[in-house]
């Protein structure tokens, strides 16, 4: 019977010692490795690019500010300023329960059937209770 014990030592330190250095794109939320995210940032930046010019002039976006990476202590903190940039400039936010989309489409059919916009719907003071997503005067127009 085989264990891992009986793997040789040198097999097990290979293993332990490879880990991807993966880095999050702060246009697209995804993971690249440390010599394909710059090649990839170039790609992602003219497809963001191209997207937004697809979209009516109310919905785009300006594309994100790439976050001083090179001022990151860590690998992990790189990772979280390049996340937080995404999530806070590219991810729509539900109204009424808060949660993240990935575009104006995801997001307008969740408010169809989420029950925290249901009950702003219903309330007396409407949309004073909910946070209203960036560039949005109300979230009726996410009903539509």
């Amino acid at each position: 019977e085989n264990t891992i014990n009986d793997v040789p030592s040198n097999r097990k330190r290979i293993k332990q010692s490879f880990v991807p250095r993966m880095r999050v794109c702060h246009i697209c939320g995804e993971e690249y490795g440390s010599k394909s995210i710059s090649i990839h940032e170039k790609q992602c930046t003219e497809i963001f690019k191209a997207q937004q010019k697809r979209l009516p002039a109310q919905d785009r976006k300006s594309l994100p500010i790439r976050p001083p990476f090179e001022r990151a202590a860590s690998l992990q903190d790189r990772n979280s300023w390049a996340r937080a940039s995404f999530e806070s400039l590219i991810m729509e936010t539900c109204p009424g329960c808060e949660r993240t989309f990935h575009g104006k489409t995801k997001l307008k059919k969740h408010v169809q059937g989420c029950d925290h916009v249901k009950k702003l719907n219903r309330s007396s003071s409407g949309i004073r209770e909910c946070i209203i997503p960036a560039g949005s005067t109300s979230h009726g127009d996410l009903l539509e």
